[in-house]
């Protein structure tokens, strides 16, 4: 019987072939934080640093942020600011002039390294532009200020911060301010170039450097910027500790005051790495049924429901639906305790049905399913199973770093060692 294909079969143009557009299949999955951890160990975080975000990095942001905020208070900003998008518009390009100024004065831009490093002396910025040169103080330092109390929701900045830039932007330089921007404002389209503006008006240029100057705000910042007095000084000790990894610096971290919050970050992040460690294990074992990774874990069962029995300890320090959910998957560890492959297995399904859960709730895809007790795997781990193993062992590798790291940061940029 001959295999060849009939003469119109084979030689019939192929054409695609097309069905309904499936949104589950087309959207990209996942994003970050798989799990929905971060309202958790933030909320522990936030005991011991409360007002600052982990990207507000440098105090030039904050700077930057209430005199952004400042500006747009002023009565010669009113009209111009008025119409609805004005307002984003404004502040876009006052990061563009903000971040350019940085960049000439040694370096100190907060974000969009490229673009300004590749634009050079011609930089320019739009009004509309989406980039993170003139979108990345307003989504990641605002935030910070808010929590400090130095700006309100409406954008009236706190009595302190009135009172400093008044005396540094007279009124005849904020309406030069005004002046450069209003006609870019007005526009979708609207640009403007940083080094024109700067080098025709070096009243601007003195004013931001006087805004910028080391001690502007520095009595702020001292007294509320890392919360409480315990607070600020346990961003003063935990700057001082040996460098090293996560784990082993809160290990030595001390404060009569917060011992009991520390205590809670040290019973939280190992449960949270193991979390991980399954989620990225069962992302390696597209195609396997749960039973086979379950099989895997039964050595590691020990440890992990020690872990899962600290953590439920934190019952009452956080109180949200996510925290409960979390909860719920330590005490399914805890349950179960002969560790065996059976109880391992309901705890996957249970991790995964939370995974899902979490991502339904962000309108996203989750990047594991379970058909017919076979992974299907949608985002492929990028850890070894060698790598996962060593973790799930000894949880050496911290994730979360409760805010502690920029909170050293700053008070270290604040109060230099060698002053």
């Amino acid at each position: 019987m001959s295999t060849e294909l009939p003469r119109s079969i084979a030689t019939a143009p192929v054409f695609p072939f097309f069905t309904e557009k499936d949104d589950k299949l087309t959207s990209a999955p996942g994003g970050r934080d798989l799990l929905g951890i971060l309202p958790v160990w933030s909320a522990i975080g936030r005991n011991l640093v409360p007002n600052i975000a982990s990207p507000a990095a440098k105090l030039d942001g904050l700077r930057a942020i209430l005199l952004i905020e400042w500006l747009a208070q002023q009565p010669a900003f009113d009209v111009t600011l008025r119409p609805q998008p004005a307002f984003r518009r404004y502040f876009r390009l006052m990061e563009g002039i903000v971040e350019f100024w940085l960049r000439k004065n040694g370096g100190r831009q907060c974000f969009g390294r490229n673009a300004l490093v590749g634009g050079a002396d011609d930089f320019t910025v739009k009004a509309s532009t989406r980039g993170i040169v003139a979108n990345g103080l307003f989504q990641y330092y605002r935030g910070t200020c808010r929590r400090a109390g130095y700006v309100q929701a409406n954008g009236t900045v706190c009595q302190s911060v009135q009172e400093t830039l008044s005396a540094i932007w007279k009124p005849q330089i904020v309406k030069r301010m005004h002046d450069v921007l209003a006609q870019a404002i007005g526009k979708e389209a609207g640009e403007i170039q940083p080094l024109t503006i700067l080098a025709a008006a070096p009243e601007l240029d003195r004013a931001l450097g006087d805004t910028f100057a080391f001690h502007t705000f520095h009595a702020l910042f001292s007294s509320t910027l890392f919360g409480n007095a315990a607070q600020r000084t346990l961003a003063s000790v935990y700057g001082g500790l040996p460098l090293g990894s996560l784990k082993n610096r809160v290990a030595l971290l001390e404060s009569p005051e917060l011992q009991h919050e520390i205590d809670c970050v040290r019973r939280c992040e190992p449960f949270l790495v193991s979390l991980y460690d399954v989620f990225d294990l069962l992302r390696n074992a597209a195609g396997q049924r749960t039973g086979s990774v379950a099989a895997r874990l039964v050595e590691f069962h020990a440890v992990l429901a020690a872990r899962a029995r600290d953590f439920l300890t934190l019952a009452g320090e956080v109180q949200s639906a996510r925290m409960r959910d979390i909860l719920g998957l330590a005490q399914c560890l805890v349950e179960d305790l002969s560790g065996s492959e059976d109880g391992l297995k309901r705890f996957i399904h249970a991790l995964i049905d939370y995974h899902q859960r979490c991502m339904a709730e962000r309108g996203k895809e989750p990047v594991i399913r379970v058909e017919s007790d076979h992974l299907l795997v949608l985002l492929d781990g990028d850890r070894s199973p060698d790598v996962i193993a060593d973790s799930l062992r000894n949880a050496a590798t911290w994730r979360n770093d409760y805010f502690l790291n920029v909170a050293a940061g700053l008070y270290l940029e604040l109060f230099p060692v060698n002053s």
